[in-house]
């Protein structure tokens, strides 16, 4: 009986495998986006959607003012901040 090994053929073992940025081999069924598409500018929000913020980001400041840590009215002040600013803006788009 008369013993067959199967070997390689020269193209497929001299051809190297396709791999991410991060050097793991990329398979072909597998599609991966790792920097989806932003838009460059963002779309204005709606009036909803900015109440809605500014309505977060007071409620979230309130909730760590009400923290027993020193570091919840850093967070509170950074919140507060970013709902004053997303008011003044309001105010911009109202008057202009």
């Amino acid at each position: 009986m008369t013993a067959v090994i199967h070997s390689p053929t020269p193209k497929a073992a001299n051809t190297p495998q396709p791999r991410t940025m991060f050097g793991h081999i990329q398979h072909r069924r597998t599609v991966l986006s790792i920097h989806p598409k932003v838009p460059a500018v963002a779309p204005a929000p709606t009036p909803v959607q900015r109440q809605q913020e500014i309505e977060n980001a007071l409620s979230m400041a309130l909730w760590h003012i009400r923290q027993a840590n020193t570091t919840g009215i850093h967070a509170a002040t950074v919140k507060a901040i970013r709902a004053v600013s997303m008011l003044k803006q309001a105010c911009e788009e109202v008057t202009a």
